[in-house]
């Protein structure tokens, strides 16, 4: 192929991108849909033959029904034909901004835990794709790429066929492409084995490529020596070393517990106190004309009390807030949606001011805008608070597992934390339109493909349990 070729007068190739044996891969112009796609072609040598090009088309329609955001998308598949009119089968797929891991771990060591999230995500996708009775054939570090929006496999289904060409002729390539629709029973176990032996060593070659190998969980130590076992049926399932990796990486519960805490109180008044910041020691003075130095007076025999008691308190009294907010998060929503009259808070004995430290004034009730009543005399919707404490951890764990795509996930916590911050606060807000609001955002971002259709029947299975 050449620059200025135009396939099925749609795709004109602009620049060829790699030069491996197997692929002929180019970064083309699709002239209906004025956006960049690539466009891969197996070699001449393994291209030639009516059974090959049958295989790449059946095995590539296959992998083009897999739905998951790790994978680049598979936009179509045709033939043409090459310089000596032979025919050709091609694919377009979507067209990735980034790095292949193969120069990533070239150009620097990975840290432990970016190694860890990687794997993590590669896993969780070809877990999706046995599911749905698909198998790479051919995972490398340069299969994976690192883009901007996260990390995706190529080539998924592909390097089976290309292989199969290379070892055993145009036969056994035809053998490879059941006519018949893929099922996770129909699967091979030997094609399951082969991906989960590929994906053993990625997994070593990413460890061993970092920093901080010595930090690396036993539990993954050990799960590398499985993947890698000789005997194919010693070996896990996708899905066990998805498991495995997304424990590995999940954030410990006090994160977990700090980050709701932090989301909570972001922009309200009643955040923790700070410490306040203890006084540095001046040093010694320079000599200054300007200056006149006298001897200290002696201490007075009764020493003013330390404010250290004040400072105890008001830590008592941010612990009390935070409990109370966890156990708000945490409680099951009650049978009837219709809140109790808030009662007055039980007397607290305040601490005994001192001459020297006086007491602050009390802050002043905000006022409202006069659309709204006030945030003081409404009762805290529990049952949305609960609702809203389930439904984060989901947004996070999809956005690890590489289900919901990273700018998604952000758009959702942004939206869930801004819900829960105004019902903590009592104020006046449509929850039913709001939660309505997060089903439409989650739809949507379902029919883009940016996170998969169990990620987005998890939230709306939480949402369900509003009744808004």
């Amino acid at each position: 192929m050449r620059p200025g070729l135009r396939l099925t007068e749609r795709y004109r190739l602009m620049e060829r991108l790699d030069d491996g044996d197997a692929m002929e891969v180019w970064r083309a112009w699709d002239e209906v849909l004025s956006r960049s796609v690539a466009v891969k072609l197996p070699a001449p040598s393994r291209a030639a033959g009516g059974a090959r090009g049958r295989a790449f088309h059946e095995l590539a329609s296959r992998a083009a029904g897999v739905r998951h955001a790790g994978f680049a998308a598979i936009y179509d598949c045709d033939q043409t034909r090459d310089a000596a009119g032979r025919a050709t089968p091609y694919l377009v797929t979507e067209y990735l901004e980034g790095e292949t891991l193969a120069a990533r771990i070239d150009r620097a060591p990975l840290p432990t835990a970016e190694a860890l999230e990687i794997c993590a995500r590669v896993a969780t996708a070809l877990a999706v794709a046995h599911r749905d009775g698909v198998t790479h054939g051919d995972l490398t570090p340069r299969r994976i790429f690192l883009t901007p929006g996260g990390v995706k496999i190529v080539d998924v289904g592909i390097g089976a066929v290309l292989r199969a060409a290379a070892d055993h002729g145009s036969g056994a390539l035809a053998r490879t492409a059941d006519p018949e629709p893929a099922t996770p029973s129909d699967l091979p176990a030997a094609d399951r084995a082969d991906d989960v032996l590929a994906f053993g060593m990625l997994l070593t070659t990413c460890l061993h490529a970092g920093a901080t190998a010595a930090r690396v969980p036993d539990e993954v130590t050990i799960l590398a020596y499985e993947c890698r076992a000789s005997d194919p049926l010693q070996r896990p399932s996708m899905s066990r070393v998805a498991d495995v990796l997304a424990r590995a990486t999940a954030p410990p519960a006090s994160a977990r517990n700090e980050t709701a805490l932090a989301s909570l109180f972001a922009g309200d008044a009643c955040a923790p106190p700070k410490p306040e910041p203890e006084p540095e020691d001046p040093g010694p003075q320079q000599d200054d004309r300007r200056t006149e130095y006298l001897p200290a007076p002696p201490p007075p025999e009764d020493a003013p009390p330390s404010r250290r008691p004040a400072l105890i308190a008001a830590a008592i009294a941010a612990a009390a807030v935070i409990t109370a907010a966890l156990v708000a998060l945490n409680r099951p929503p009650p049978a009837s949606r219709e809140a109790a009259a808030p009662q007055p808070p039980p007397a607290a004995t305040a601490p005994t001011a001192t001459p020297t430290e006086p007491t602050a004034p009390a802050p002043e009730p905000t006022e409202t805008a006069s659309s709204g009543p006030s945030a003081t005399g409404r009762a805290v919707d529990t049952s949305t608070l609960g609702v809203l404490g389930r439904l984060q951890p989901l947004v996070d764990h999809g956005r690890a597992s590489g289900r919901i795509r990273d700018d998604v996930a952000l758009d959702l916590t942004n939206l869930i934390n801004n819900l829960r911050n105004e019902v903590a606060a009592g104020r006046a807000v449509d929850v039913d339109a709001r939660v309505a609001e997060l089903r439409r955002k989650i739809d949507t971002r379902l029919r883009e493909r940016a996170l998969t259709a169990d990620a987005a029947a998890e939230l709306t299975g939480v949402l369900d349990q509003h009744g808004g």
